[in-house]
């Protein structure tokens, strides 16, 4: 029998480690120490703030029944480790490799109480620090943290199954993978706000790479990823959702690269900000896609009827742009009819009427179905702007009208005055003419 831990996992299980993940899982929900046994073996964290292995205290980590102290759990298959529970208390807990790799089947951070996981890498670089071959939960029911780091020149990898960041309702879950070479291998799914809040951070050359992914994946899940900086990859052999079913926020700035194997969507309630980064995919935008400074798209880019693209202008010269190039796909773009191009004029910059902004560049070509243009100044006034496609490739902006601040000006003052003078007649007293 096969059988997906959660959806879209394309590492299936045998029956044995279904029954087994099943048992498993039934402790974590209910938050109850079964005994221990050849095929689930619960090790909850009950130390405080020490170390995973070299904790000062032989019961920082225990077992049921007792509870009963034991040794770190590591290794034998079946080892479910919780850290931050009701029953162990608040944990802040740091895994250094040491050149040796910590397995577990399932590591559930934030089960009741607040957990704090700092995976370091030890003395050899390259160390697989740990291994989780099942679940990895990042807040299940409460808040949790878990940091990925490089020390210096040395550096580690964490490989798992599926990740869940914010899985239950009130929770908060947080994943940083930070540093050059640091690599999270997720050879499942990855859920960034499943019914809870998420967020994951990739920064400083780190890569993150899973099947599919989920940012706001359930109805009340509100999931965020930063993508940033030079050497920054997050990478998904399948489809990346963005804001289908729930809330969620993707940005990739400062030369950072998101791709996907399949489909980038950018659901109704998704928003991705471009900021100097790329991304490698076919995209369908539902949601919105901000552009706030020159980014790229390396692929086809379509843009449904409820889609908004989006994009910043400081000044003249001074503005966000796209430049979409093949590799997957012919480096298109399709708006279909009724979606929008928006540009914000901000931090006080107001444009003259005919100043050109070109926005978009192809290496295939657009295709406009009837897109709409809307421009906002910073004093929240409309500016009219035309369309306009070059050559067919390329896409740039005219402005046509700029409402003066002088005509609102007066036309309040008038408005105002015109309120008062009908007050004034309103208070009027007639003579008394009675003889």
């Amino acid at each position: 029998m096969n059988m997906n831990l959660i959806r879209g996992q394309t590492r299936y299980q045998t029956k044995a480690e279904v029954i087994r993940t099943l048992w498993c899982i039934s402790v974590l929900a209910v938050g109850i120490a079964f005994p221990a046994s050849a095929f689930c073996q619960t090790a909850t964290w009950a130390g405080g703030t020490a170390n995973w292995f070299t904790s000062p205290s032989p019961s920082d980590w225990y077992c049921a029944p007792g509870p009963t102290p034991c040794g770190p759990p590591n290794g034998a298959s079946g080892w479910t480790a919780r850290i931050g529970t009701v029953a162990g208390g608040s944990g802040d807990v740091t895994l250094n490799g040491g050149g040796s790799l910590t397995t577990v089947d399932n590591l559930v951070l934030g089960a009741g109480a607040t957990a704090t996981l700092w995976i370091q890498p030890g003395a050899v670089s390259g160390t697989n620090s740990l291994k989780v071959n099942d679940t990895l939960v990042v807040g299940q029911t409460s808040s949790a943290t878990l940091y990925v780091l490089s020390n210096n020149d040395r550096h580690n990898t964490v490989s798992t199954g599926a990740v869940i960041i914010g899985n239950q309702s009130g929770s908060n879950g947080s994943l940083g993978v930070e540093g050059l070479s640091e690599r999270l291998i997720d050879s499942a799914d990855m859920v960034v706000g499943n019914q809870g809040i998420g967020t994951l951070y990739i920064s400083g050359g780190a890569i993150v790479t899973n099947d599919n992914a989920y940012v706001g994946s359930g109805a009340t899940g509100q999931g965020s990823v930063l993508v940033t900086n030079p050497g920054s990859e997050w990478g998904s052999t399948g489809n990346l959702n963005i804001g289908v079913t729930g809330k969620g926020n993707l940005t990739v700035a400062d030369q950072g690269l998101v791709v996907a194997g399949g489909i980038i969507h950018i659901g109704a309630n998704g928003t991705v900000t471009a900021d100097g980064g790329t991304l490698k995919g076919n995209i369908i935008n539902g949601g919105t896609l901000d552009v706030s400074s020159a980014s790229g798209i390396t692929g086809k880019y379509t843009q449904s009827s409820t889609g908004i693209l989006s994009f910043d202008a400081e000044g003249l010269s001074d503005y966000g742009s796209l430049a979409v190039s093949g590799s997957p796909g012919p480096g298109t773009i399709t708006f279909d009819s009724g979606s929008s191009i928006d540009v914000d004029f901000i931090d006080g910059y107001t444009p003259q009427i005919g100043d050109v902004f070109d926005l978009i560049t192809t290496t295939g070509g657009i295709t406009d179905g009837g897109v709409i243009g809307h421009g906002v100044g910073t004093t929240g006034n409309n500016i009219s702007f035309s369309i306009n496609l070059v050559g067919g490739d390329d896409l740039d902006i005219t402005i046509t009208d700029i409402p003066e601040p002088g005509t609102w000006v007066l036309l309040v003052t008038a408005l105002f005055a015109i309120a008062v003078f009908a007050g004034h007649r309103k208070r009027v007293v007639l003579p008394d003419l009675a003889i």
